[in-house]
């Protein structure tokens, strides 16, 4: 599975409010083909141990664990207000917030073994993506940044284009400069081939404008 997620790595300064440490770090970006979301995610994390598809990661010793799941149900009738009421009694009496929007909620909470947690759900109305975030809630204040950003550049549907490639061959990709502006990030993506990723530099050329 992780051979058909791509990812665009890039350096950036991270600032702003709610990620004042200034401090260069480099993130990547996941999706699937199958999927629309698109996660951004600190280099230093691994793929998941989990059994989970697509784009889950943790740090080295598992304390951190961050993934991004689709459910197809979101036309069997369920309202935003009654699937996060499921969510809400799933998580037996642990929520200590809660957020919704047109197309969204938000549930975060401390389960009885000290994991914190933040779930965000939102719905095109065929479907759902989740985004799942985990680590002891003792050690909230070191990756408070991390989860900040997560949730703030997460996109659930990001847009694909239709291109062809080799005369015949058509396939849904996204478009590279149309997705580094949705996470408000100016950069260019650069090829690199040798590792088979795009990865994306402030000075470098565009190499590529779309990513299958």
């Amino acid at each position: 599975m992780c051979s058909r997620i791509f990812t665009v790595a890039f350096a950036v300064g991270v600032t702003g409010a709610g990620l004042a440490d200034a401090e260069q770090e480099t993130w990547n970006l996941c999706s699937t083909p199958k999927t629309q979301y698109v996660l951004q995610v600190p280099e230093t994390l691994i793929h998941s141990t989990a059994p989970t598809a697509g784009c889950s990661f943790q740090t080295p010793d598992g304390e951190f664990t961050v993934e991004a799941v689709v459910q197809a149900d979101a036309a069997e009738g369920k309202s935003l207000d009654s699937r996060m009421q499921k969510e809400i009694d799933l998580l037996a009496g642990t929520v200590k917030e809660k957020k919704k929007g047109d197309n969204w909620f938000a549930l975060s909470g401390v389960t009885p073994d000290g994991t914190e947690y933040h779930r965000k759900l939102y719905t095109n109305g065929s479907e759902w993506v989740t985004l799942r975030i985990t680590y002891p809630h003792a050690q909230r204040k070191k990756y408070a940044r991390w989860v900040t950003r997560m949730e703030k550049t997460f996109i659930p549907f990001a847009e694909r284009k239709e291109t062809s490639r080799n005369g015949d061959s058509r396939r849904a990709c996204y478009d590279s400069k149309f997705l580094l502006a949705q996470i408000g990030r100016r950069t260019r993506p650069q090829g690199n081939p040798r590792a088979g990723i795009l990865t994306s530099s402030a000075a470098g050329g565009m190499a590529a404008n779309s990513i299958c």
